[in-house]
């Protein structure tokens, strides 16, 4: 039966590797684990099973620009990751709406809603009649700034030919700063209505313009529109809800039994979007009191620049990695495992630059986390790929339809 089975497993390794796990894995899985782990001083029988591994060819310049990457394995702690409910939200300058600083009534509309725009962009014109007011008082405090700084004008001439009174000047002169305060309160109160003033020399009787445009305060995102033409507005109402989606921040809530990040620390960020790809952040800030409906912490944590796949609004997950202690364990990154038809394998690298061994490795179960603790299959020294398996999986898989 012995000598059955090991024909059968010589055969095996001489198949391609997918068709040799397939036919043989229930047989032989055991035995290739052993082989693959062999040290220096294994018996020769060692070198023949790592001769007849399947092996891979790829061009170096991957590895050279950094599509691939080998790491030299070491024993070391591994490392745990806790895992906690987060959600994404704007920061708060990342936010802001828009409205009406007076009532009116919405004559045009000129952005669509999920539009982008910048700040200080016209989002709607708005009629107003207490602007038109407002423009009103400025002209009157501009004419009579005028007059009273011609008066002053006449004293101070009629002063030099000492035909005028001190008083009189003194009268002129304060007449004069009294309009030209009045006349910068009217264009303040123009100015925050939204408002511009009129050009001078604007002709007697000519309608004074009462329309108003409504500005983005902060450039992004237009998430909400709550206008509509020919509709009236007023002050306590906001018509645009405006964000930006690259001022974003994770809070996340931590749960009172769980170690809890300091602020500084770094955090990695996984976005529960489809598609959305891991990223880190730093822990910003603590808000330093427990929730009593939940039981848990929240943190405040800033995304990596990096960070593409985070929206406002959305959930994601934050882990926080710690070594293990007292441990010293052969540990890969989890990113250099890849599943082979229900064959965990990594790639090894053999020989000259370019060449890799495909090995099956048999990991322990625990806790998620950076780092897979690997029983059988690999030894401490051994260059594993850590960046760029997936490529190789799929050079792998091409192969044998070649």
């Amino acid at each position: 039966m012995s000598a059955r089975l090991a024909s059968g497993c010589a055969r095996a390794a001489a198949l391609p590797l997918m068709l040799a796990l397939a036919a043989l894995a229930p047989a032989c899985g055991q035995r290739s684990s052993a082989a693959s782990n062999v040290g220096p001083g294994a018996p020769s029988g060692a070198a023949s099973a790592e001769a007849s591994a399947t092996r891979l060819h790829v061009d170096a310049s991957l590895l050279d620009g950094g599509r691939l990457r080998v790491a030299e394995l070491v024993k070391r702690a591994p490392r745990v990751e806790a895992r906690f409910a987060a959600e994404v939200a704007p920061t708060d300058l990342g936010r802001g709406e828009a409205s009406s600083l007076t009532s009116g009534r919405v004559a045009s509309i000129e952005v669509a809603a999920y539009a982008k725009v910048d700040k200080g962009q016209i989002l709607a014109w708005i009629d107003a009649p207490e602007v038109g007011r407002a423009i009103a008082d400025l002209l009157r405090a501009r004419a009579r700034a005028e007059v009273a700084h011609r008066k002053l004008a006449r004293q101070l001439e009629l002063d030099k030919e000492r035909a005028t009174s001190a008083s009189a000047v003194d009268d002129a002169r304060a007449e004069a700063l009294v309009a030209d305060a009045d006349l910068s309160a009217a264009r303040t109160w123009v100015g925050s209505l939204g408002a511009n003033e009129p050009p001078v020399g604007l002709a007697p009787g000519a309608p004074i313009p009462a329309r108003v445009a409504i500005r983005a305060p902060i450039a992004g995102v237009v998430l909400k529109r709550s206008v509509v033409v020919g509709g009236a507005v007023s002050p306590e109402r906001p018509l645009f809800e405006i964000a930006s989606p690259d001022a974003l921040i994770v809070l996340a809530h931590v749960p009172e039994t769980a170690k809890l990040p300091l602020p500084g620390d770094k955090v990695s960020i996984a976005a529960r979007a489809k598609d959305a790809k891991a990223c880190s952040g730093t822990v910003a800030a603590d808000a330093a009191v427990y929730d009593a409906a939940t039981r848990t912490r929240a943190l405040r944590i800033t995304p990596d620049a990096a960070c593409a796949g985070l929206a406002a609004g959305g959930f994601a997950d934050v882990g926080v990695s710690e070594a293990t202690p007292g441990a010293s364990v052969l540990v890969v990154p989890r990113a250099a495992i890849v599943d082979v038809r229900g064959t965990p394998v990594v790639f090894v690298e053999k020989g000259p630059k370019g060449d890799f061994v495909v090995r099956g490795v048999r990991t322990a179960g625990g806790a998620e986390g950076e780092d897979v603790v690997v029983e059988t299959g690999l030894s401490a020294g051994d260059r594993v790929v850590v960046v760029g398996a997936l490529l190789l999986k799929g050079e792998l898989l091409r192969s044998e339809f070649e």
